[in-house]
């Protein structure tokens, strides 16, 4: 916990650690990244921030990645329309995968087009849901669906 790594010294922990310099992304916004890590195992991390002669550190803290990862959206989205009048979506796992993923799809209409989208998060229901993916857009004047069953012929009266 990180009530436990109040007492740790950080110089116990230098012997087997990684530096990782950050990157200004725009003003008092940074980014630092840590290769070669594994999502499910816990880190110990810590900053030191110095600015001239004068020195911050924050306080140990103890992360999981699989906790805070955002993975990236699926790809590739297709819908198509199966001969029994079903929408059938499919997609490519995003390029990050690296663990089992549980997905949901989202399915909305505007007008008379009908638009899918899909993201994607950790199977064990950890961390972050990914961004969405790009919508397929399914003009819903476009669709045609033959059924496999016909009621009546061309010619034949119907009453209602």
């Amino acid at each position: 916990t990180d009530a436990s790594l109040e007492n740790a010294s950080t110089n116990l922990l230098k012997e087997n650690s990684t530096v990782a310099h950050c990157n200004t992304l725009k003003a008092q916004k940074y980014e630092c990244q840590i290769s070669s890590i594994k999502l499910n195992h816990i880190y110990i991390m810590w900053l030191k921030i110095t600015n001239g002669t004068i020195l911050l550190q924050s306080p140990l803290m103890s992360i999981r990645p699989i906790d805070i990862v955002k993975p990236d959206p699926p790809l590739y989205l297709q819908v198509e329309m199966t001969d029994t009048g079903q929408i059938k979506i499919s997609w490519s796992q995003p390029a990050s995968k690296s663990n089992l993923l549980l997905y949901e799809v989202k399915c909305f209409t505007k007008s008379t087009k009908n638009f899918q989208q899909v993201r994607c998060k950790n199977h064990q229901e950890l961390g972050l849901w990914s961004d969405w993916s790009s919508p397929f857009n399914m003009d819903l004047q476009d669709v045609m669906y033959f059924p496999s069953k016909l009621l009546a012929s061309v010619g034949t009266k119907i009453s209602f």
